[in-house]
């Protein structure tokens, strides 16, 4: 900030010299007083001198814009989400990350939340607010149920400061049909009854009961984390 100061005042002295020189030779002399100090400083006027101090005056003035880094404005916050799309099954859970960062020192609490998902998609910030000074990142975790249509949802995610500001950025969800098997036999006979497993490391057993006949079955299933059974 001094460094600024300095070059500026330096570049003002430049100018007002360089424009004495010029008003000293067309007019012959400014004032007794101008021309004393002009000529103590850069001796006698010289036809190009003028010139060269307000060039170089305006020089100085163009470094000290260079060197100015912060513009001048408002403190604000921006958002954004990385990766910005994900394919997910039904049932399924997909994961992305959102970044809140403070722009002019802006140092409010910024809360986030969603709009635009269906219904069956549940959507988990870790942390659901923070500081933006400078920046801070939170975890989301997209959950889809099972039966949630499979299409393409574009999830709108807003960021609201304590100051009333706010600021949006988009997120497009693309939901696949499950690969789960159904299982259909009838209690007939015994043959072809096995052990489904879905690619969660879930198995659900199915078979018959002894000397039961048409809808009596017995399943029994093993779940495990982020797996699931859905029985109809």
């Amino acid at each position: 900030m001094y460094t600024i100061v300095i070059i500026a005042i330096i570049a003002i002295i430049l100018i007002i010299f360089g424009l004495s020189y010029i008003l000293l030779l067309a007019y012959g002399r400014i004032s007794d007083k101008g021309a004393e100090i002009v000529t103590k400083f850069f001796g006698e006027a010289r036809g190009s001198t003028g010139l060269i101090l307000v060039i170089l005056g305006v020089i100085l003035l163009i470094i000290m814009s260079l060197l100015i880094e912060e513009p001048v404005g408002i403190p604000d916050f921006s958002i954004s989400v990385k990766p910005m799309s994900g394919e997910v099954q039904q049932g399924g859970v997909i994961p992305t990350i959102v970044t809140v960062a403070g722009i002019l020192g802006y140092e409010q609490p910024v809360n986030l939340s969603t709009t635009g998902q269906p219904s069956g998609v549940a959507i988990n910030f870790v942390p659901p607010f923070g500081e933006a000074k400078p920046s801070y990142t939170s975890s989301v975790t997209i959950n889809v149920d099972q039966n949630v249509p499979a299409d393409d949802y574009t999830i709108i995610i807003k960021g609201m400061g304590a100051d009333g500001k706010e600021h949006t950025c988009s997120y497009t969800l693309t939901v696949k049909p499950s690969n789960t098997t159904n299982i259909i036999d009838s209690m007939e006979s015994t043959v072809g009854w096995g052990k489904y497993r879905d690619d969660k490391g879930s198995s659900m057993n199915i078979k018959s009961i002894p000397g039961r006949t048409d809808k009596g079955i017995e399943i029994s299933y093993d779940l495990k984390e982020l797996g699931w059974v859905q029985i109809s």
